[in-house]
């Protein structure tokens, strides 16, 4: 019995050529009932292998999407990490680039956000370029263009992080309220929000996620790495040691500069408080 529920699925994955399928069935003495019967049974005792094998799929093909991404990473990576007009929040010339596609009304971005300045803030050496990716309703969009008109008044920090830090809902009078707060000026900050040379910067944002295939929000871009949604490990860390790491030098090496670096920082802090 073993044997035939091993050779049918066989069958089934397409193990063997489809011209000897039909021959096949008859050679090991089985008609299609049985191979029927075999098989509903192997599932109904076997449940499982239906969930694993979406599961599979699914592993399969995300990286298959990741390893296309990457491929083309190259091609896009001055509008990646240097496209006219983006914002940007630390260092303009750090030498890691993190590159974000978010979305105001996505929890897990918010919960990124303190997590990401947090470093960027620490290390001082990090360029972490915004990129609105609005999926999440009209609001989404209002928001994003809220950030842009921000940034044209030279506030994208003070509004980027009252819109991540803001409680409940995001709607159009809570908008207002932060861009008052943090001084814009608001008939301009209106008048950008209508601009169409906005609306064409979120375009071309879709646009270049569509190219890469990301899938989801957050996406995060340093070096060739690719985030799969936030990085709730020390996948950041990790990503920003291989961008640092220099050809010819050993892993411990890189670790024990940057420990080193550490211990600068420690001590220069020290220093002050005195």
């Amino acid at each position: 019995m073993f044997r035939k529920v091993v050779f049918v699925v066989a069958l089934l994955i397409g193990a063997l050529p489809v011209q000897a399928k039909a021959k096949s069935f008859v050679n090991f003495g089985l008609n299609e009932d049985e191979v029927k019967e075999i098989v509903r049974k192997y599932i109904y005792d076997n449940p499982q292998i239906i969930v694993e094998s979406f599961q599979r799929m699914q592993m399969l093909e995300e990286q298959n999407r990741q390893r296309q991404a990457r491929a083309r990473l190259g091609e896009f990576r001055k509008d990646l990490e240097y496209g006219e007009g983006t914002p940007v929040i630390g260092n303009p010339k750090g030498d890691v680039v993190i590159v974000e596609f978010f979305d105001y009304n996505c929890g897990y971005c918010k919960l990124m956000y303190k997590k990401v300045l947090e470093a960027v803030q620490k290390d001082g050496n990090m360029r972490w370029v915004l990129k609105d990716l609005p999926s999440l309703g009209p609001t989404s969009v209002t928001a994003a263009l809220a950030g842009l008109a921000a940034n044209k008044q030279g506030k994208y920090f003070e509004m980027h992080s009252a819109l991540m830090t803001m409680e409940g809902g995001i709607d159009e009078d809570k908008i207002n309220a932060a861009a008052k707060k943090i001084g814009l000026k608001m008939k301009q900050f209106k008048k950008d929000m209508e601009s169409e040379e906005l609306k064409t910067q979120i375009e071309k944002n879709v646009a270049l996620a569509r190219e890469l295939s990301l899938a989801g929000i957050p996406q995060f871009i340093i070096g060739d790495f690719i985030s799969q949604g936030a990085m709730m490990g020390n996948e950041l860390e990790e990503a920003v040691k291989v961008v640092r790491f220099k050809p010819g030098q050993k892993a411990e090496e890189g670790v024990a500069a940057e420990k080193k670096d550490e211990v600068k920082e420690e001590a220069k802090a020290e220093e002050a408080k005195k």
